[in-house]
């Protein structure tokens, strides 16, 4: 392991106004023998919300998982999301009328500790301000860790 803060960003969630997606974005299947040591999953991958109208409240949940083999700790946060160019690079620090929705949504846990083979339930909820104009906002819910 080298020195230094190493971060993992390993699950990334787009909120919308119409959806809510997730990727997984180290997807590939772990034999146990080959697991390395820091092995963070979300779960479910794929969450839809459906339509969410002004002053309305939307609740839901997502599973961190640890099946590496040395425990950790996490955070969970919520950034402004979108995507630039003809590759569509995402692009996660543009605060602008279409990433608002960062703003509303909140966690019951933001910070985490997990042993090997454990898990915690993570509640978010999106509060969608009255006065919120026409049109999609987007945002990406963040599960990381750091470690040394």
């Amino acid at each position: 392991m080298t020195k230094g803060r190493i971060k993992r960003v390993l699950a990334a969630f787009l909120v919308s106004v119409l959806s809510f997606g997730a990727t997984l974005i180290n997807s590939n299947p772990v034999s146990a023998d080959d697991r390395p040591e820091i092995y963070l999953q979300v779960s479910p991958p794929t969450v839809q919300l459906g339509e969410l109208k002004p002053g309305t409240t939307k609740t839901g949940d997502f599973l961190v998982q640890n099946i590496g083999t040395k425990d950790f700790d996490y955070k969970v946060y919520a950034v402004p999301f979108q995507v630039e160019g003809q590759d569509y690079n995402p692009v996660y620090s543009t605060d602008n009328a279409y990433t608002q929705i960062s703003k509303w949504i909140t966690f019951d846990i933001t910070e985490g500790h997990l042993e090997p083979n454990g898990e915690q339930k993570v509640t978010y909820t999106i509060d969608v301000p009255k006065d919120v104009p026409d049109g999609g906002e987007y945002a990406s819910i963040m599960v990381e860790t750091d470690y040394l």
